[in-house]
């Protein structure tokens, strides 16, 4: 499971790139045949990082929010919700990248943190881990 969830960090990483740079087009030059991906890419991409916040939290055996980086993750995958309900609600592409810029600065700076295991204290375990 550790190797599943360091798999995904990566992939996460990898999913954001490509959605700052869609969005990037979209912004630039309207919405073309990229609109057509970023909005699946960004609802997949936001599921698979709410499926490694919560395989972390399974792996810890607590709420995953006792290091920076699990912090990070935290708050990029809030900000990269926060638009996706957004953009389905509103229908609006081109301010996708300023939603996917400070997500991809996020994700990259967790990535780079070392992401072992930090110490859970006694009042993260008492937070179940199925409510994160």
């Amino acid at each position: 499971m550790q190797t599943l969830f360091h798999a995904s960090i990566l992939l996460l990483s990898s999913l954001y790139t490509v959605l700052l740079i869609a969005y990037a087009r979209i912004f630039a030059h309207g919405v073309d045949g990229v609109a057509r991906i970023a909005r699946p890419l960004l609802l997949g991409t936001v599921g698979l990082h709410l499926l490694s916040i919560v395989l972390r939290g399974v792996l810890l055996g607590a709420c995953p929010l006792g290091s920076a980086v699990e912090f990070l993750w935290l708050v990029a995958f809030s900000i990269g919700a926060i638009y996706a309900v957004l953009e389905l609600r509103i229908g609006e592409r081109t301010t996708g990248v300023f939603a996917m810029t400070p997500t991809f600065l996020l994700q990259l700076i967790a990535t780079a943190l070392p992401h072992w295991p930090a110490p859970v204290s006694v009042a993260m375990r008492l937070i179940p881990s199925f409510l994160l």
